[in-house]
């Protein structure tokens, strides 16, 4: 038994069914082209999901079908977060317990990738079908590679966390309140071995109660806000506020960017890539 499903922007598909008495949600692979014309990975997800699940920020996986293209999770009974409800502080303590488990999960299987990289070519793709669009991120990107080299710095600094598992996607929908007391992570097919800063600033981009924190926390006499990762900031070898301040806020800057230019291609791109 099944129940319709929801398509998004990726290609992908929803279906929500009954199996054997219990309720599974079967998550349905866009085309190879697709994928990565978008820079999604089939594997990488599958990998990460599964070293997730171990640790109980992902459903568990109850079957895959890589021939026919879907795999089918267990059913949580959850809602998505709202992330300005992050105000609250037992919300904050469960946000950041799910980013410092994510930082210290075996990101072996998974590609690592780097941020700059996949801008440009994501630019690349997206100068193919709008060129005006890809005018206006282009110079945003190429103005913020200008105004700080901190980018080269920090890919270069040794710490247990250069490399950690990076979701690539955590956003309110992709977040939902498990059992426990606990923040559980799906849809992980932009997961990579990355930087430890990337998923927080993509959580500072998409909630403006974070954003408008992240304002104040730049100032040297503002209260360090309950998110500041400064254990992980230590790990990086940050030499003070203004350094953790430039770091954070170059990732900040390029999680937009690169958001906004997935948003367009994808946008563009629905239903098909081009030249696939």
């Amino acid at each position: 038994m099944s129940a319709p499903g929801l398509n998004g922007l990726t290609g992908n598909r929803i279906e929500f069914r009954q199996v054997q008495g219990r309720r599974v949600v079967r998550r349905h692979w866009s085309s190879v082209a697709r994928e990565s014309w978008l820079g999604a990975s089939r594997d990488a997800e599958l990998a990460a999901h599964r070293v997730g699940s171990r640790f109980g920020i992902a459903p568990q996986i109850t079957a895959v079908d890589l021939a026919a293209r879907w795999m089918e999770i267990e059913w949580l009974k959850g809602v998505p977060i709202v992330l300005d409800e992050l105000a609250t502080s037992s919300s904050r303590s469960m946000l950041w317990t799910l980013l410092d488990q994510l930082r210290r999960l075996d990101a072996s299987d998974v590609p690592r990738l780097d941020v700059s990289s996949r801008i440009d070519e994501l630019l690349h793709r997206l100068s193919r079908i709008d060129s005006t669009a890809c005018l206006i991120w282009r110079s945003q990107w190429l103005a913020l590679r200008a105004r700080s080299e901190e980018h080269a710095a920090e890919e270069g600094v040794a710490s247990p966390f250069s490399r950690c598992l990076v979701h690539g996607d955590l956003h309110s929908g992709n977040v939902l309140h498990g059992p426990g007391e606990r923040f559980v992570c799906i849809d992980w097919e932009y997961a990579h071995a990355g930087h430890p800063l990337e998923d927080l600033a993509g959580l500072l981009n998409a909630s403006s109660v974070l954003q408008a924190e992240w304002q104040t926390a730049q100032h040297v006499t503002a209260p360090r806000p309950d998110w500041w990762p400064e254990t992980v900031f230590d790990a990086l070898g940050c030499r003070g506020h203004a350094d953790r301040v430039r770091r954070l806020g170059w990732w900040i800057e390029a999680r937009g960017i690169l958001d906004g230019v997935w948003m367009a291609l994808a946008s563009h791109s629905a239903g098909n890539a081009p030249d696939a």
